[in-house]
C-alpha cells in the first residue's frame, strides 16, 4: 500500500486541470464553479439559525 502523500502525487503527475469555461447561468446546470461566488445580500433577509435545537436551564 503507498501513502496518501504518494497517492496524491500520482493523481497529480497523471491528470491535468481542465480549462475555464465562462458560460451563461443557464448553460452551467451540471459543471462546477472555477472559484467562489460572494453576494451582496443577505438570504434569508433575516437572522435564522442553521440548526435547530433547544436549551434548558438546570434551576427553571
Amino acid at each position: 500500500m503507498i501513502s496518501v502523500e504518494e497517492a496524491l502525487t500520482c493523481i497529480a503527475r497523471a491528470t491535468r486541470p481542465l480549462p475555464i469555461v465562462e458560460l451563461p447561468i443557464t448553460a452551467a446546470v451540471g459543471r462546477t464553479l472555477a472559484e467562489d461566488v460572494a453576494s451582496d445580500i443577505d438570504s434569508p433577509p433575516h437572522d435564522k439559525s442553521m440548526v435547530d435545537g433547544y436549551a434548558v436551564l438546570a434551576s427553571d
